[in-house]
């Protein structure tokens, strides 16, 4: 094979030039670039881990806020009252104004809180709501529902997670706890206190905040079945209705925690933090589109790439240059050269 011989000393000259000029050029910009992207990288990966964190840190302020205002309510002596009422130990007339005394101390509770749809409370013997904040429910049979019966045989408080409502037709959650009598020490259970969570005044608007999430990001939860339990930035009616099979959500539903590159419930890649919130047993994952992510590593590969071809013109222009300075006088003399030889 023959070798490539080059016409002329200038043209020899200017390759050479090029090489080692563009060559360390060229690796110091590929180093440059991992460098860059390292960066990139870890920053994004640190802004998405801070804001799950702080998502998390919000929701559970707001969850164990609930928890402080139902304990609370349960702890007001005038709902003690209710221990005559439900023992027949007074008069029809005494019953009635019983009822509306603490109708109307629920209705002052809700009325501070705009968390609340609903408070009532439910007679311990019976499962029938005895006073309601919301007075066309009061006699409705809550007997056979869990914030009724889990918290008469344990107790304590208890927290029904985020189920759909037929009552208000739309996602809800509730708080139960039982209220002990006063007189005796907190023997009996004189009603069992529920609460009835307004989502969408109060959980939801922690979640749609997006703040720092750019175009395409989002949180989410999901219960322990991995069922979306509030509303999502690209799918219609997901509450209860989406069961999502995305890697960052089934593995929060089983308590676990990290960040994960993967494809979300609309086949998209994403990078992806979850983590597991103990107190409701919810998985909740924060993810953005790698794609708008990556919006910073493409303008630095099209920056990369304009800043190379101008600085390859440069030294192109300045290695012609160099090299005819170089090869005018060796020219010069092999020409003088060969004329005195002939």
């Amino acid at each position: 094979m023959k070798k490539y011989s080059f016409k002329s000393i200038q043209h020899r000259l200017i390759v050479w030039f090029l090489l080692l000029s563009l060559i360390p050029l060229a690796a110091t910009l590929i180093i440059t670039y991992y460098q860059r992207i390292h960066v990139i990288e870890s920053g994004t990966i640190e802004k998405l881990t801070a804001i799950r964190d702080l998502k998390v840190e919000r929701l559970n302020e707001w969850l164990s806020q609930r928890r402080g205002d139902i304990f609370t309510a349960s702890l007001d002596t005038r709902l003690t009252d209710l221990d005559a009422v439900i023992n027949n130990n007074s008069q029809e007339q005494n019953k009635t104004a019983t009822i509306k005394n603490i109708r109307q101390v629920l209705n002052r509770f809700m009325n501070n809180f705009s968390a609340y749809a609903e408070l009532f409370i439910i007679n311990p013997n019976t499962g029938t709501i005895i006073v309601s904040t919301n007075k066309s429910m009061e006699g409705a049979d809550k007997s056979n529902d869990d914030y009724f019966k889990i918290p008469m045989q344990s107790r304590e408080f208890y927290i029904n997670n985020i189920y759909y409502s037929k009552i208000l037709s739309e996602p809800a959650m509730a708080y139960s706890i039982p209220i002990l009598c006063s007189r005796h020490s907190g023997k009996h259970i004189v009603g069992i206190l529920v609460a009835r969570f307004d989502l969408n005044n109060s959980l939801y608007p922690v979640l749609s905040d997006r703040v720092g999430l750019g175009k395409t990001g989002e949180t989410l939860i999901v219960n322990k079945d991995v069922m979306a339990l509030n509303a999502l930035r690209w799918h219609e009616n997901a509450p209860l209705k989406l069961k999502i099979n995305a890697e960052p959500a089934v593995k929060a539903a089983q308590g676990e925690t990290g960040i994960v590159r993967t494809l979300d419930y609309r086949g998209e890649e994403v990078l992806a933090a979850y983590t597991y919130i103990p107190e409701t047993g919810w998985g909740f994952v924060c993810k953005q589109d790698l794609y708008e992510l990556n919006a910073p590593v493409r303008d630095l590969i099209r920056n990369f790439i304009i800043l190379f071809v101008v600085i390859s013109i440069l030294i192109l222009f300045t290695a012609i240059y160099i090299s005819k300075t170089i090869s005018k006088p060796i020219i010069d003399v092999n020409i003088t050269t060969q004329k005195i030889k002939e």
